[in-house]
C-alpha cells in the first residue's frame, strides 16, 4: 500500500450536550443542525446527539402519576406528534447537512410509524452517513422504569455495526448497556466505536462506560440528557405537577456526556451541569491494537463452550392492511 493509500484512523467526534425543544419536531431538527453544523466547523467528522433528542425525552413520566389519565394522555398526544416518521424523511433536514458537510450522525429520535399505528413511539438510534443515507435505525430492546409508558419495545434488526468512513460503529441507548448478551452481539460484529446515548449520565454511567470500552476495545462515544426547568418550553403542558425547584433546578439531567478509549481511560468529559459540544480526536487503530491483551469475540473467547443467536428479523408495529405488498 502506497503511503498515500494508508487508511485515516484518527477522527475528531463531537459530542453534543444541548437541550432538545420538546414537542416541536421542526425546532428540534432546527437546533440540531445548527449545532452539526458548529460542530463539524470544529473539525468533527462524527456528530453525536443524547438520547431521544428529537422531540425530547419523556421525562415527565417520572413526574406525572398514570392515575390522573388526562396529565399523560395530553401529554403523550403531543409527544406522538412531534415523533419522527423515518418513511415520512422526518429527518431531511439532517440528511441534507450530513452530505452538505461530510459528516456521520449518530441521532437518536423518538419514532412512530404513523402509516401503522399512529400512537406507538420507539426509542430509536438513528445513524446517518456522510451521503446522506439512513445507515442504521436501532430501537431500544427493552424501556426502562417508567420508559414503558412511552416507548414500545424493539428488535434486533439494528443491533450490528455498520460501516462509515470512522471504521465499524454500533450503539445501545442508555440502560441497554447493562444487557450483556446485546453487547456481546456488537463486540462479535467487529464494533471499533460504540454509541451510548443516555438520559442519566450519573457517575456509576461513568464507570460502566469505562467497563464497556474495555470489554468491546471500542471507542465509546457518550451524549447525555442535560436540561435545567428554564430550558423547558414556557407553555408545557401542566408544569405545575412537575415538581421543579426553581429555574435553575436540573433535576436528575445533569449531563455527564464522556468520551472513552478502548483501553477504558477517559479522554474528553464528563462534562457536567452545562450545555456545550464536547470534542475528542480518537485513533481507530487504537481499538485494533488493544485487543492482543483481550478481544472478547475473539482469541479471548470460547464459542466451544458458549453461543449467541440473535434473531434480526424486523417486527413492525403492526401489519399494513391495505396493500399486501407493504407487508414485510
Amino acid at each position: 500500500m502506497r503511503p498515500s493509500e494508508t487508511p485515516l484512523t484518527r477522527h475528531i467526534v463531537a459530542v453534543v450536550q444541548h437541550p432538545p425543544v420538546w414537542f416541536d419536531r421542526s425546532a428540534t431538527l432546527s437546533r440540531a443542525v445548527d449545532l452539526i453544523r458548529e460542530a463539524a466547523g470544529m473539525g468533527a467528522t462524527l456528530v453525536a446527539f443524547p438520547e431521544a433528542f428529537v422531540s425530547g425525552y419523556p421525562f415527565w413520566l417520572f413526574r406525572t402519576t398514570p392515575d390522573d389519565w388526562d396529565v399523560p394522555a395530553e401529554l403523550y398526544g403531543r409527544f406522538v406528534e412531534s415523533a419522527v416518521d423515518l418513511a415520512g424523511d422526518d429527518l431531511g433536514p439532517i440528511r441534507e447537512v450530513a452530505r452538505e458537510l461530510d459528516v456521520t450522525i449518530a441521532l437518536p429520535v423518538n419514532e412512530v410509524e404513523r402509516r401503522a399505528t399512529g400512537g406507538t413511539v420507539f426509542n430509536t438510534l438513528v445513524v446517518i452517513g456522510p451521503n446522506g443515507a439512513i445507515l442504521n435505525r436501532h430501537r431500544k430492546l427493552v424501556a426502562t422504569n417508567a420508559e414503558r409508558m412511552a416507548w414500545a419495545p424493539g428488535d434486533a434488526s439494528g443491533l450490528k455495526t455498520i460501516e462509515t468512513p470512522l471504521g465499524r460503529v454500533g450503539g445501545l441507548i442508555c440502560f441497554e448497556n447493562l444487557m450483556p448478551l446485546a453487547r456481546y452481539a456488537l463486540i462479535a460484529a467487529g464494533e471499533t466505536i460504540h454509541l451510548a446515548p443516555t438520559a442519566y449520565g450519573y457517575d456509576a454511567w461513568t464507570a460502566w462506560m469505562r467497563h464497556v470500552a474495555a470489554e468491546h476495545r471500542a471507542w465509546v462515544v457518550s451524549p447525555s440528557v442535560a436540561f435545567r426547568w428554564s430550558d423547558v418550553p414556557a407553555d408545557f403542558p401542566h408544569a405545575d405537577l412537575m415538581g421543579y425547584g426553581g429555574s435553575d433546578d436540573w433535576g436528575s439531567y445533569e449531563g455527564g456526556s464522556v468520551v472513552v478509549d478502548p483501553w477504558g481511560e477517559i479522554v474528553a468529559g464528563p462534562l457536567w451541569k452545562e450545555h456545550g459540544i464536547l470534542y475528542a480526536t480518537i485513533d481507530t487503530a487504537t481499538a485494533t491494537g488493544s485487543r492482543f491483551i483481550s478481544d472478547s469475540a475473539g482469541h479471548y473467547d470460547r464459542p466451544d463452550l458458549f453461543e449467541l443467536t440473535v434473531d434480526r428479523r424486523t417486527r413492525r408495529s403492526t401489519t399494513y392492511l391495505d396493500d399486501p405488498a407493504d407487508r414485510v
